[in-house]
């Protein structure tokens, strides 16, 4: 595990090293499936699944539905109700997950070991409190530095926020009255388009 950790953060004859790179290994490792990290995708919406119906009516002592889980044919023996708990089950399961995976990684490791464990263990630094705590400490104790902008800046960064929006005459079809409408410039929707990115206006 130290070979590893030196080629992976001293880099080696074909792999040149990284500045601003750390490892450290959880020993065992910690498993983790596509279900335990569904929030990522879903979200916090809880969503009635074949599986929580099938449960349910098997709880309810009604069988299995004869179609398949989560078909037509098991709709009408599910109220309305039994719905929407299974959406509040689901939704209580994704936050959940995210607690944990928000604790799972909001640690500080311990790399001051004189014998060199933390290259094949993770030990955990706790005098120091969780990664977020020490994210909040250096922003309680940060300033912003001020810089005066040239004017060559300025006028850039005038000519780039004028890129983002267009104003244009709209005709209403029924009164024939004009007025000035600002929108997302061309530019600005083809970057949309293309990078899949959202303009952010001016």
């Amino acid at each position: 595990m130290g070979k590893l950790y030196d080629i992976l953060t001293n880099g080696d004859s074909t792999v040149p090293p990284s500045a601003d790179n750390f490892f450290s290994w959880a020993t065992p490792g910690i498993p983790l499936g596509a279900e335990d990290l569904q929030f990522l995708t879903q979200g916090f919406t809880g969503v009635v699944t074949p599986a929580a119906v099938q449960g349910l009516l098997a709880a309810k002592g009604t069988g299995q539905p004869s179609s398949g889980a989560g078909s037509s044919a098991s709709a009408p023996a599910l109220s309305e109700a039994d719905l929407e708990k299974l959406r509040a089950q689901d939704t209580a399961g994704l936050y959940q997950q995210s607690e944990f995976f928000a604790r799972l990684v909001d640690f500080v490791p311990e790399v001051t070991q004189i014998n060199n464990n933390h290259f094949a263990a993770l030990t955990v630094m706790n005098n120091q409190g969780g990664l977020s705590e020490v994210y909040e400490t250096v922003l309680k104790h940060s300033q912003v530095a001020h810089t005066d902008l040239t004017d060559d800046e300025k006028n850039k960064l005038a000519h780039f926020r004028s890129l983002l929006t267009a104003t244009t005459q709209k005709t209403d079809l029924i009164t024939g009255a004009v007025t000035q409408v600002t929108g997302p410039s061309p530019w600005c929707r083809r970057i949309t388009t293309n990078g899949g990115l959202r303009c952010c206006g001016a």
